[in-house]
């Protein structure tokens, strides 16, 4: 179980500003860029751009996603290259969560792992053409992070590593994340193993929406919450390998190591809330509920998402959150922190350091338009 304590900031951000003058933070040798360029770099990423990953188990179909994955860098003109090798530490898998993450990038120090997951690319995408785009951006996206792109760039050009980019479009990297791989990739220290008690900061793709109205749209319910208690937890994903077919379910007609088993765990945080007020759904006052986040403690080291407050961690004492509800009848958060804190009818963001709400939604009234505008 988890008490409250403050929200920890973003890991070390280097910016570089490229103004008439180049202005450079951080020991990183200066690039040729346009002079609006801005530049963020990812700590979770490795500082070489010769890597080697493992496919866990994953059939053919996905080992062709992941080749092609894997090409788009190597043709990038930025010298990256991500070898194929069955032996390697570093791995790349797929799986069918419950969750609405389309993948995830988890740093383990010298190392990393990644996930993607199938059940959100299935029901984000109409065929199975669609179906194929998504899942090879998916996947070039995640290797990015291993090269220090970090996730929503701060820039209004394209960019594979923005959370809002047509995913049947850009799947490959664009000029604007070859220049950021070229900055962020020099004068780094070498990372090294996690240690117990160590924090690691993952990274996850989300699903974004345009408005305040295509939020509610997507949440099965919106409620008004208190925090019961929190506790760790692993995410698996569904392990059947003969149901579905080779693109839908990655595992079919493959037998997963202990290895592989290992490399598909997703560490989480699971809170209970006491539901206040039901604004969209069917939730009684009183009822508990189960809230599945990402982040938690694996293997003796702490995992944080970087665009996540655990309900743990939030600033307040009573949550507004528009929520899924999963299968196997937890819910999740339709996006990264697609909640609020509640004081006095006013909504803050629930990390506590801004009074930026999630969509503009600034107070109760408000939020309670965009579910039913009679209101």
């Amino acid at each position: 179980m988890f008490a409250k304590t403050a929200h920890s900031h973003f890991p070390r951000r280097l910016i570089a500003v490229l103004t008439g003058a180049l202005l450079i933070t951080g020991a990183i040798p200066p690039i040729i860029a346009h002079a609006e360029d801005t530049f963020e770099c990812y700590n979770g990423g490795l500082t070489t751009k010769a890597q080697a990953v493992a496919y866990g188990a994953v059939n053919s179909t996905w080992a062709g996603y992941f080749d092609t994955a894997r090409s788009r860098w190597a043709n990038a003109g930025v010298g990256a290259s991500f070898a194929k090798i069955s032996f390697a530490t570093s791995s790349i898998t797929a799986g069918r969560y419950s969750d609405s993450w389309f993948g995830i990038y988890m740093p383990h120090g010298s190392y990393y792992s990644i996930k993607v997951n199938i059940r959100s690319l299935d029901a984000k995408t109409s065929n199975a053409s669609t179906f194929a785009l998504w899942s090879k951006s998916t996947s070039t996206h995640e290797l990015g992070h291993a090269l220090r792109l970090p996730d929503n760039p701060p820039t209004t050009k394209t960019s594979l590593m923005s959370h809002s980019r047509d995913r049947s479009k850009v799947g490959s990297p664009t000029a604007y994340d070859k220049a950021n791989v070229k900055y962020c990739l020099g004068g780094l220290p070498t990372r090294t193993g996690s240690t117990v008690g160590a924090t690691e900061v993952m990274s996850a793709d989300y699903p974004t929406y345009d408005s305040l109205a295509d939020a509610m749209s997507a949440a099965d319910v919106v409620v008004r919450a208190s925090l019961v208690r929190s506790v760790a937890s692993v995410l698996m994903p569904d392990l059947s390998t003969n149901t579905g077919d080779a693109r839908t379910n990655p595992q079919y007609g493959v037998r997963p190591t202990a290895k592989d088993l290992q490399d598909l765990r997703v560490p989480v945080t699971v809170s209970t809330v006491q539901v206040s007020e039901t604004l969209k759904g069917s939730l009684k006052p009183g009822q508990d509920i189960k809230i599945s986040q990402l982040g938690g403690q694996l293997d003796g080291v702490q995992y944080r998402e970087a665009s996540t407050t655990l309900l743990a961690n939030a600033s307040g004492d009573e949550y507004l959150l528009l929520l899924r509800k999963r299968n196997d009848g937890v819910y999740e958060m339709i996006g990264a922190d697609s909640g609020w804190v509640v004081q006095r009818g006013r909504l803050t963001s629930l990390n506590g350091q801004s009074t930026n709400a999630p969509f503009g939604a600034t107070s109760l009234p408000i939020l309670s338009r965009a579910i039913d505008p009679a209101r």
